[in-house]
């Protein structure tokens, strides 16, 4: 299917646009399409044939009220903008041809090119600063391979003058360019390699990268795959090994240019598992989180033994490939080496009845629903636990071992650990709506949930009705108290679907607990007093009283993840947040120099992901395992349910979130205070506000009432009818309203999607500050400069010096002594009882009255 042209109208007028099939009939499903200043819409849609080709025709109109008809495709003959919509894999050529000074074109700086024309008034050309001042025909032809769903245009960064189409010009090629190397670079398979001789060093070799294009339907042919290669030759990603080589499907060596600005952007190169025992390590090119589009099993391939019938191992090449007809079901294939496309054999993952291992031996049994069953063998440990984790996820039941393995135990218990507790194991269907513990009732047995889910319901603060809290899936556990001193009579637990556990028997438990120490070194920290204690330790639930903690724990999945394993990657749908109960994650992130790297470690007791987690949006950095972590996590439906049945509010949670948040964007004005003085302004006098989509935050001359930070997301600023600049994450404005009493807004702002912003309105801001006189000049300082006013030069303690300096040299610094005594006394009679201490303060006051007043010295 093709993808979606999504038109960003950030010009004071409205655009009307229609799309015209292959024969130039308009598409009658997609109709009219008006977008008004500031709107996003998409005027591809993805229900188009991949089959054929579309040209989109846009009018420009005066105003917004203006309403005009559509003009005809003979109207626009000089100047037509086509785009073939393609299907996966298919390339997708653009071509716009602009042939007079009285069009208008909006050109695509992605895959597809627009085209508009009408006859504007001088007075429009000039408001619209000469959008339509081609002077010379101008030609695009641009072909893309789909990697994406949505393409985004401005129309305002497209459509001015020859250097602007030039400039577009590279844009085009520079996204043709990367969204090739996104799907190209994971697939190249780079090792030192000898040929008759010579010695070729981190190269990989042509013909192995078009047999992946081709296998994988990232390219539709051979030819098509050729192109793509070419493409990122001809850019200088791809060096050829043998000076003057071509890229062609055949052993041709060639090597990756990882200093090219595309490898730097995209991603880096790492060592990745031997594909055989005696084979030489391999390097394969990762792709940050942010640029993982792609299905992560087209990495999962490598040299494997396959049993035969008569029980020999041969040597295949193994890979994992997408459906030609389903999207949710994968094709695990062998072929007779890593260049060929045809198929020795093959079985689909919705065959895939059971996998079972053998450690020892690396390998792995699959069982397949045909009563078949495939051997594999490993010539490494961690190949074998690859495909044996790849192949157990697609599984329609798993072995006891298995499950054991996947779930937090899996953390504390090795694999001859895991597999002795598996077998005290017992399988326990429950049907749908059963109820397995009620509410007060101590759990019958311990178990870890095979398939189905089951809810943990509690009681709701208004309402004795209970409350979904959670849900537990597979390798989630029930009945965890029986491991401790008493039933937790808070929650009720029920079968939300069919499902099955795998049941620890009570005289199991009791001799393992006696016999296992692996396992009487997993039951406190998890079940127990670990828990409890790594939440009143957070800093982020430590205000919370014992019961609310309890309901929090419910709550709570675990999670084990291994040393080096990515947790979410940057760009991803936060679903939830994380506490660390043991172990150590890093925050990673890109330098100044595009350069992944470690931003902050995370250990014990600490949280991330919260802030996203709780209001669903994108992570904004990758987080990753450095040691093997045991981690609870906290979905953000059951953050949510939390929320409503206690009472407690997001403000109250969010107090570390919004301390870190003001740390990370580095506030000028906030460096003089100290961690506790910035503790306190975020929990006490800062808050968290959502806004959506087009939301005008502030108009220009609006009166200033408070100051911003931005979390995530992004806003436009305009001054007038033209935009700016644009504000994103760790930007902030309105510092100015802060500190002056009536300062207008210079600007418009308004939201361009989602966005989170820190804010804190003058009068929190200024109640902060009631007793902190010299920080508070120090900031009014830095913000407005040379425009202060007297009394922040009399408050700050350097600008003070100076000023009375300047008045010694002058002859007259009587002034600045009384606005000092003045300050002084105002300090002292602020706390006093007006009533008990009258005439002291009467008395004070009088002194400084004769001093200066009555002898005229001021």
């Amino acid at each position: 299917m093709g993808g979606t042209i999504a038109i960003a109208n950030d010009t004071p007028y409205m655009f009307h646009a229609k799309v015209l099939d292959s024969e130039g009939k308009p598409v009658d499903e997609l109709g009219d399409i008006s977008i008004e200043s500031g709107q996003t819409k998409d005027v591809l849609d993805k229900g188009l044939s991949s089959t054929n080709r579309y040209t989109v025709l846009f009018r420009l109109n005066d105003s917004p009220s203006t309403s005009s008809p559509i003009v005809s495709p003979s109207d626009l003959a000089p100047s037509v903008s086509s785009y073939h919509s393609g299907g996966g894999g298919r390339g997708r050529e653009v071509k716009a041809i602009n042939s007079s000074a009285r069009s208008l074109r909006a050109l695509a700086n992605y895959p597809s090119s627009i085209s508009a024309s009408r006859t504007p008034s001088p007075r429009s050309r000039s408001q619209l600063l000469q959008l339509s001042s081609f002077e010379d025909p101008v030609e695009l032809k641009f072909s893309y391979w789909k990697l994406a769903d949505v393409v985004k245009i401005r129309v305002t960064d497209l459509c001015k003058g020859p250097e602007k189409s030039r400039h577009l010009e590279r844009v085009l090629q520079d996204m043709k360019i990367l969204t090739i190397a996104v799907a190209a670079l994971p697939g190249l398979r780079i090792a030192d390699r000898e040929f008759y001789g010579a010695l070729y060093r981190s190269c990989f070799i042509a013909n192995e990268l078009i047999t992946f294009l081709c296998l994988h339907q990232i390219a539709k042919d051979e030819e098509d795959a050729l192109n793509m290669a070419r493409v990122l030759v001809d850019a200088g990603v791809f060096v050829a090994m043998v000076p003057g080589s071509a890229f062609e499907n055949e052993l041709r060596f060639f090597g990756l240019n990882d200093q090219h600005w595309v490898c730097k952007r995209l991603g880096q190169m790492d060592q990745t598992i031997n594909n055989w025992k005696d084979a030489q390590p391999l390097s394969r090119f990762h792709l940050n989180g942010e640029n993982q589009d792609m299905d992560t099993t087209r990495l999962v391939d490598g040299w494997l033994e396959k049993k035969g019938r008569i029980g020999m191992y041969n040597m295949r090449f193994f890979r994992i490939l997408p459906h030609k007809l389903r999207k949710d079901v994968k094709v695990i294939a062998w072929f007779r080496d890593e260049v060929s496309m045809k198929m020795k054999g093959w079985f689909t993952s919705d065959d895939i009845l059971k996998v079972a291992v053998v450690p020892k031996k690396k390998t792995v049994e699959v069982k397949l629903t045909s009563n078949k069953k495939v051997t594999i063998r490993a010539g490494t440990t961690q190949m074998w636990f690859l495909w044996h984790s790849v192949l157990r996820g697609f599984a329609k039941s798993l072995m006891p071992e298995d499950i054991v393995r996947g779930s937090a135990l899996g953390h504390y218990l090795d694999e001859k650990g895991s597999i002795a507790f598996a077998k005290h194991l017992k399988p326990m269907k429950i049907q749908r709506g059963a109820t397995i513990c009620k509410q007060g009732a101590r759990s019958p047995y311990f178990g870890i949930i095979s398939s189905g889910a089951i809810g943990v319901f509690v009681s709701g603060r208004e309402s004795k009705e209970p409350v979904l809290l959670a849900q537990r899936q597979r390798f989630d556990f029930v009945g965890t108290e029986v491991f401790t001193s008493a039933p937790d009579d808070s929650r009720s637990l029920q079968a939300l679907s069919d499902c099955t556990l795998l049941v620890l028997p009570e005289k199991n438990r009791l001799s393992l607990l006696k016999n296992n120490k692996q396992l009487q070194a997993a039951v406190g920290p998890m079940f127990h007093t670990g828990v409890d204690q790594c939440i009143e330790e957070s800093e982020m639930f430590r205000h919370l009283n014992v019961s609310q903690r309890a309901k929090l724990k419910l709550g709570g999945r675990f999670r084990a993840v291994s040393a080096g394993n990515t947790i979410f990657h940057k760009g991803e749908n936060a679903d939830g947040m994380f506490l660390i109960l043991s172990g150590e994650c890093g925050i990673f992130g890109q330098n100044e120099q595009n350069e992944t790297v470690c931003l902050k470690t995370l250990l014990h007791a600490e949280t991330f992901g919260e802030l996203t987690g709780i209001f669903n949006g994108q992570r904004r950095f990758t987080v990753k395992a450095i040691r093997n972590s045991l981690v609870i996590k906290i979905s953000f439906s059951t953050i949510d349910s939390f929320l409503g049945f206690t009472g407690v509010s997001k403000r109250e949670i969010l107090g570390k979130v919004i301390q870190d948040c003001l740390q990370e964007t580095q506030i000028g004005f906030f460096e003089e205070l100290s961690p506790e003085e910035l503790k306190e302004i975020a929990y006490k006098h800062c808050y968290v506000e959502v806004f959506g989509p087009k939301h005008t935050v502030f108009k220009e001359g609006d009166e200033g009432d408070a100051f911003y930070a931005v979390i995530d997301g992004h806003l436009s600023v305009s001054i007038g009818d033209e935009v700016v600049n644009r504000l994103g994450p760790l930007d902030y404005f309105g510092e100015l309203s802060l500190v002056t009493s009536k300062a207008t807004r210079t600007a418009t702002l308004v939201t361009m999607g989602k966005t989170l912003m820190i804010v804190i309105t003058k009068r929190a801001f200024r109640k902060f500050f009631a007793r902190r006189h010299d920080l508070m000049a120090d900031i009014e300082l830095r913000i407005t400069g040379t425009e202060c006013g007297m009394r922040t030069i009399l408050y700050h303690r350097k600008a003070s010096k100076h000023f009375a300096r300047f008045l010694d040299q002058n002859g007259d610094s009587t002034l600045l002594e009384f606005w000092t005594a003045a300050r002084e006394y105002r300090h002292w009679a602020t706390p006093l009882d007006l009533e008990g201490e009258t005439e002291k303060i009467e008395n004070r006051l009088k002194s400084i009255l004769d001093k200066y007043v009555k002898s005229s010295r001021v």
